[in-house]
């Protein structure tokens, strides 16, 4: 790995503590490493569940302020500081200490690093409306304004006139847009907030460890898959119960609303933990597997264990 700058770790945060690992230090490991990361982020889950959901249910209710326009637009910029506060709980869960919903809004109380990620912010929505527009561009009935004021005032007659061939195309393109900014964010968020390293840094070191991981990824993605299947039958059976009823009753609701909470909070559980196990995070988790050690001198304490 290159040389980086030494990282100034704040006092709960606990990153960057040991002075032989630099911010942009990473392990390879095996593919069954991605099937322990969601084990690992339910055990996680599990201990603090309901104070996990709490968190979750406030960061869903702020971003739902999207919707405004200068309002909306901040906080989509802000969207890797709550990344990174979402992490900061996990990382707090699993240092056992009680977690309160202001650890969420924890990134924006250090203006070196909630700059920087805000700046991420930037360069992730840029990348995904370039990737977007470039994958829609030649489609002419999405640059209707009466239309697209249509779609966005929810108008479901609006969504008719549109040929499904263009939907499905501006679905994909959506997608697509959407899981490169996801591959952007995924360990530079957590590189900027526990590693404090610059924004290049964080991005070249983020794709650098992706790409040398990609097989317990693709485990944990085929795992992710098999286990969506399941829920989506739920999902649709809630579904198909409010539209039998008229609409969704409000235990249907609450129900919906959780599980798609725990799928969130799930999938922020395993983003944290693969950034602690391939980026060496130190924590204090009770060992319940055992993993390969890296080669050289290492800590105890320095060790993630699913």
């Amino acid at each position: 790995m290159g040389p980086d700058s030494e990282p100034n770790p704040g006092p709960d945060r606990g990153p960057g503590s040991d002075p032989r690992r630099t911010g942009q230090d990473f392990r390879r490991l095996p593919a069954a490493r991605g099937l322990a990361w969601i084990i690992t982020a339910a055990t996680l889950l599990r201990q603090q569940m309901w104070r996990l959901v709490l968190v979750a249910l406030i960061m869903q209710v702020i971003m739902g302020l999207t919707r405004f326009p200068v309002l909306g637009l901040m906080i989509a910029l802000a969207i890797p500081l709550f990344n990174a506060g979402m992490l900061q709980c996990f990382h707090h869960v699993r240092r056992g200490l009680p977690l309160s919903p202001v650890v969420l809004f924890s990134p924006f109380a250090d203006t070196r690093i909630a700059g920087r990620l805000f700046l991420l912010g930037g360069i992730i929505a840029l990348v995904g409306v370039m990737v977007i527009s470039w994958l829609l561009s030649g489609v002419s009935e999405l640059r209707d304004p009466a239309l697209l004021a249509r779609l966005e005032a929810g108008d479901i007659n609006a969504m008719r006139e549109i040929d499904p061939a263009i939907i499905r195309r501006a679905l994909i393109a959506l997608s697509i847009g959407v899981g490169v900014s996801g591959v952007m964010g995924y360990f530079s968020i957590p590189l900027l907030w526990f590693r404090n390293i610059g924004v290049g840094a964080a991005l070249a070191t983020s794709f650098k460890a992706l790409v040398k991981n990609w097989q317990p990824f693709l485990v944990l993605g085929l795992v992710l898959v098999a286990l969506s299947l399941p829920l989506m039958l739920i999902m649709g059976l809630l579904v198909g119960l409010s539209a039998v009823s008229g609409g969704p009753g409000p235990i249907q609701y609450l129900v919906l609303m959780f599980v798609v909470l725990l799928i969130q909070l799930l999938m922020f559980g395993t983003q944290y933990c693969a950034f602690a196990e391939i980026f060496e995070l130190p924590g204090n988790m009770q060992e319940a597997l055992e993993v390969e050690e890296p080669s050289g001198p290492q800590d105890d304490d320095d060790q993630f264990v699913a």
